[in-house]
C-alpha cells in the first residue's frame, strides 16, 4: 500500500531546479543529487555530522561542494528553504567530494529553530520558527554538483522544547530519543510472483520491485517510536514514524515516483511496479528510504534488460 507522507520528511529538496513538465522525477537522464544521508540523523549544535551524497550518473567521486545556509528564511517566503540560500548567503562546510564532515553551527537553533536572537534596536522581537509535525527543526545543507542545479538536504537539529511547562519539558528530555536513520536492507525484483535476477530483467515486462527495511522484529527498526509535544493538549504524545521510498531509473517507467508506509502500517516493505524498456541494455536504478524525522538510507542498483 502506498501512503502520502508529510512534506518535511523529505531529506533532499531540489530547490532551484528548472521546471520540466515532460519528465517525471523518477526518470534520470543527467547527473543529479538524489539524496544526502546524515550520520547521526539528528544532532545538536556543535556536534560533528558526516554527510554522504547519492549522486546519479556521476563517475568516480564527484567534486561536490558543501555549505550551510547562513540566514533563516523570511516569513514572507513559502519555500522550505530561503531564496538567499541559493545565492551567496551560505557558509562553507567540510571538504569537497561525495562525503564530508563538520560541526553543526552553534547558532543553528537560533537561525532555524525555536531560539530567538535579541531584537535589533527599534525593531519588534523575532518570531520563533515552528517545528514540523514531528516536532523537528532542520538545518539546510546545500550541496553543489558542477553543471547541475544545487540541492538542499535538511539535517534534523535537536533544539530545546519551548512552550511547555517545566514538568512536561523535563519529561520530554527523559523520554525523547534522537532519530536514527532507517536501514534499507535489500531491493528485489519479481515478475508474476517469481524472482528475477538483476542481470536478466525481461524487456517490456511489468516488474514488481520490493524495497525491504528493518522491521519491528529487528534490534533497530526503521520506523521508530518517538514523543512529540502536542500544543493543543499541552502534553507529550507518542507517535511512530512513517516511511517513504523514492524510486529512480535511467529507463523504463515506474507506476509511482514514491511509495511508502504510514505511521499506522507495520509492514517493513514497499512495492512499486516498473515497466521495463522494450530495448535490451543496461539500466541503473536508485532507491531512497526516508523516515518522517528526516533520516535517510539508499541503495544503487545496476541491472540489465534482456530480450524476452
Amino acid at each position: 500500500m502506498k501512503a502520502p507522507l508529510p512534506l518535511l520528511a523529505v531529506a533532499v529538496l531540489a530547490v532551484g531546479c528548472r521546471p520540466d513538465f515532460g519528465t517525471r522525477s523518477s526518470r534520470i537522464t543527467e547527473p543529479r543529487i538524489l539524496a544526502v544521508q546524515a550520520t547521526p540523523a539528528e544532532a545538536r549544535p556543535g556536534e560533528v555530522v558526516t554527510y554522504r551524497a547519492l549522486v546519479a550518473l556521476a563517475d568516480g567521486a564527484p567534486a561536490l561542494s558543501w555549505s550551510t545556509c547562513a540566514t533563516s528564511k523570511p516569513a514572507t517566503e513559502n519555500n522550505v528553504v530561503g531564496a538567499s540560500c541559493l545565492g551567496k548567503d551560505v557558509r562553507a562546510f567540510g571538504g569537497r567530494g561525495p562525503e564530508t564532515s563538520g560541526e553543526v553551527p552553534a547558532d543553528a537553533c537560533t537561525l532555524f529553530g525555536p531560539d530567538t536572537p535579541a531584537p535589533r534596536p527599534g525593531e519588534p522581537p523575532f518570531r520563533p520558527h515552528d517545528p514540523d509535525v514531528t516536532g523537528g527543526y532542520y538545518l539546510p545543507v546545500r550541496v553543489d554538483l558542477p553543471g547541475s542545479d544545487p540541492a538542499v538536504a535538511l539535517e534534523r537539529i535537536r533544539c530545546n522544547l519551548v512552550g511547555a511547562s517545566p514538568e512536561v519539558a523535563r519529561d520530554f528530555r527523559e523520554r525523547y530519543v534522537p532519530n536514527r536513520a532507517p536501514h534499507l536492507l535489500e531491493v528485489t525484483a519479481q515478475v508474476n510472483g517469481a524472482p528475477v535476477a538483476l542481470d536478466a530483467l525481461p524487456a517490456d515486462a511489468t516488474i514488481t520491485w520490493r524495497a525491504r527495511w528493518s522491521g519491528p522484529e529487528d534490534a533497530e527498526p526503521s520506523a521508530e517510536t518517538y514523543v512529540v509535544y502536542d500544543v493543543a493538549s499541552q502534553s507529550l504524545v507518542e507517535r511512530r514514524e512513517s516511511l517513504r521510498v523514492s524510486w529512480y531509473a535511467t529507463s523504463g517507467d515506474f507506476e509511482a515516483d514514491r511509495t511508502g508506509r504510514s505511521e499506522d502500517e507495520t509492514e517493513s516493505f514497499s512495492e512499486n511496479a516498473w515497466t521495463a524498456p522494450a530495448t535490451p541494455g543496461p539500466v541503473q536504478l536508485w532507491v531512497v528510504l526516508r523516515d518522517a524525522r528526516g533520516g535517510v538510507d539508499f541503495l544503487a542498483l545496476h541491472g540489465t534488460v534482456a530480450a524476452r
